[in-house]
């Protein structure tokens, strides 16, 4: 999906990168890649530093739904049952608070809609219905034609996939053209239950690095 948005809707803070620390099941330090590569959030720019904010905008989003194909791995292995992860909401919540706190400080003016939304029931699911394997490749390949898509329609264009590496509200972003992101992982089972890919387009600014943009073909 293409949608045009004004400026206002992308919001963007060098905090935001600090999202990939955040510790989670099995990493205690967040990504293993954080500030170890280029494409990395913590070495990356800001968004309006390689994209001209006061020109065309587009975010370009594809949602894949994956509760129907965690169901399907759910049935086929049955020995792969829910478990809980005790550990990991504290850790993770108590991390995403301190960043969530420093935001405010700085932003009295965004809405709390604009930060993810508590748990409230236990975090208790089946990683292995979730895995990445099963789905990540599809989605990406289904991304990759909506931006190709894009490119088509604009040619004078070009797009990031990289938003949140570039310290953009993912969450607020997504609030502001009305769709609701979930950051539960892996999510409470449901068949319903729906992950995006997600870009931002518009005018590349002079001298911006490719790294930072999707190739065309």
């Amino acid at each position: 999906m293409i949608v045009q948005i004004p400026k206002e809707y992308v919001v963007f803070d060098k905090a935001i990168k600090a999202l990939c620390g955040i510790p989670y099941y099995d990493h205690p330090k967040g990504c293993p890649y954080f500030n170890t590569r280029e494409t990395c959030m913590g070495n990356s720019p800001l968004i309006d530093e390689v994209l001209d904010l006061e020109r065309e905008l587009f975010v370009i989003y594809t949602p894949h739904i994956i509760g129907t194909i965690a169901e399907k791995t759910r049935l086929n292995n049955p020995q792969w049952t829910e478990k809980s992860y005790p550990d990991h909401p504290k850790k993770t919540a108590i991390s995403l608070e301190k960043i969530e706190n420093k935001l405010r400080e700085k932003h009295p003016e965004w809405p709390e809609a604009y930060y993810v939304e508590k748990n409230s029931e236990p975090w208790k699911s089946s990683r292995a219905w979730y895995n990445l394997r099963y789905w990540q490749g599809t989605a990406r390949s289904e991304h990759k034609d909506d931006t190709l898509e894009f490119f088509d329609r604009y040619p004078e264009l070009d797009a990031t996939d990289f938003p949140e590496g570039l310290g953009v509200n993912v969450t607020a972003l997504m609030h502001n053209i009305g769709v609701k992101m979930n950051w539960q992982w892996p999510p409470i089972h449901d068949l319903d239950n729906i992950t995006y890919r997600i870009s931002i387009g518009g005018h590349r600014l002079k001298g911006s690095s490719d790294v930072w943009f999707v190739e065309r073909e």
